[in-house]
């Protein structure tokens, strides 16, 4: 099971090959899910809250649902499946074209935005968002929006409320929660903000500059927790891993080890799971 609150790597069974897989942060202990296009980028997907994969397909731009597939096996061990995403669940047949990005709702709701602009939920398109660059999407049916640098939340009424923040949000490294939103400053400082609903902005704390793993580049990217965790890609001359970087007090501790051989689980047949990029993380809503 995939747990949703968690950040999720995406990778491969095996290095130069397209054998899609992703697996939660404590890789070599879950099971990796298996049969998703290996060309996807992670910032086009998102997880719903049972643990299901959304992605947006890298060839067709459909919105799909992915449906576990089984490994197969052959005299030398285990073999990937055929045809991975045949039997993946298309979210957006209504869409007018095809959806140029999409989101989901905590619930895990799809939102697409069509190619002629407009944002559909299933069969119904939402009016009230208009054209509007969506950057998430919260827990009452909140929308906030990036209008040129301007943030707004726009309720599901369509009541609109400017949003003073020090930064514009960017979609990947912001979340729902019960208040309205988490969100990550990169400028000035890697901090976190919480955005309420009725556009209140208030500082939570600045993420931690102490490196316990040697001397790496404090970026402020990647991906956060439900609880606010930052995480991001570190390549070395290892390989490369992901560094979880916590609010506050305490040092940069790797969740993901910069390794050029496999993380190898045993699950019935033996296979591996390599991260390519550790900057490839997807999250929940």
């Amino acid at each position: 099971m995939i747990d949703p609150s968690h950040v999720i790597l995406f990778g491969t069974l095996t290095r130069n090959t397209c054998e899609g897989a992703f697996a939660q942060v404590d890789a070599g202990t879950t099971r990796p899910f298996v049969g998703v296009p290996c060309a996807l980028e992670p910032q086009h997907a998102s997880l719903r809250p049972d643990g299901g994969f959304v992605y947006l397909h890298p060839t067709t731009s459909r919105v799909l649902h992915a449906v576990p597939d089984a490994l197969g096996f052959h005299s030398n061990g285990w073999l990937y499946p055929t045809n991975v995403e045949g039997n993946d669940i298309d979210l957006t047949p209504a869409c007018t074209g095809n959806p140029t990005r999409f989101l989901l709702r905590p619930n895990g709701a799809v939102v697409a935005q069509c190619s002629n602009g407009t944002w559909m939920e299933g069969a119904a398109t939402l009016t009230h968002l208009g054209m509007e660059n969506i950057i998430a999407l919260g827990r009452d049916g909140t929308a906030m929006v990036n209008r040129s640098g301007n943030v707004f939340l726009i309720s599901n009424t369509g009541t609109q409320t400017p949003v003073a923040t020090p930064f514009v949000p960017a979609s990947k490294l912001t979340r729902a929660n019960a208040a309205g939103f988490l969100s990550v400053a990169t400028m000035p400082t890697c901090s976190l903000y919480q955005i309420a609903n009725d556009g209140t902005v208030t500082k939570v704390g600045d993420y931690s500059t102490v490196s316990g793993i040697g001397s790496i580049a404090p970026a402020c990217n990647g991906r956060i927790d439900a609880t606010g965790t930052l995480f991001f890609g570190v390549t070395t001359i290892g390989g490369t891993g992901v560094v979880q970087r916590p609010l506050g007090a305490g040092p940069f501790t790797w969740v993901a080890l910069p390794n050029m051989s496999s993380t190898v689980w045993d699950f019935g047949p033996r296979y591996n799971f390599i991260l390519t990029d550790g900057n490839h993380l997807v999250t929940s809503p």
